[in-house]
């Protein structure tokens, strides 16, 4: 007798937590539903650093997540107007190795791009300077005089 009634107590406590547990769930669904607490849900997640991580490393783990990343050009453009690339790939070295690789690779694969990347180091006075000094510690130029004939050549060519 005792046991049967020890096994309906148990029972009736289990449901009554279930019931709790669902209505929480729903809770939880129903703040999501409204558009200011999303607000302040996200307002928190990104002024708190450590929440902020959790989230990075979640749309990280997300293939919908990450795609929509790569697909938001505007953001993606505002990035780079904002000199944060600039200031990330300064942080860190790697960073821009891995950035220069793909876009050697794409500049491989594709003559377009080859060609716009070249006119635009080319327009740049540094970096022609940087190139020419490397190519002639590297024995590919000979003096001056051959290197200005070879630029010059080389923009006749385009």
């Amino acid at each position: 007798m005792k046991t049967k009634i020890g096994f309906c107590l148990a029972f009736i406590m289990t449901m009554v937590l279930l019931g709790c547990a669902q209505e929480k769930n729903v809770q939880a669904d129903e703040m999501l539903k409204d558009e200011t607490k999303q607000n302040e849900i996200m307002t928190a997640i990104v002024e708190d650093h450590e929440m902020m991580m959790n989230m990075m490393d979640h749309i990280k783990k997300n293939d919908h997540a990450m795609q929509m990343m790569r697909g938001d050009s505007v953001m993606m453009y505002d990035m780079m107007q904002g000199n944060q690339m600039v200031d990330l790939m300064r942080g860190s070295p790697k960073m821009m190795g891995t950035m220069m690789q793909h876009m050697m690779k794409m500049a491989t694969e594709d003559t377009t791009a080859c060609k716009a990347m070249g006119s635009m180091m080319m327009g740049n006075e540094h970096m022609m300077r940087m190139m020419q000094d490397l190519m002639h510690e590297k024995g590919m130029m000979g003096n001056g005089k051959t290197s200005q004939m070879h630029m010059e050549q080389h923009q006749h060519d385009n």
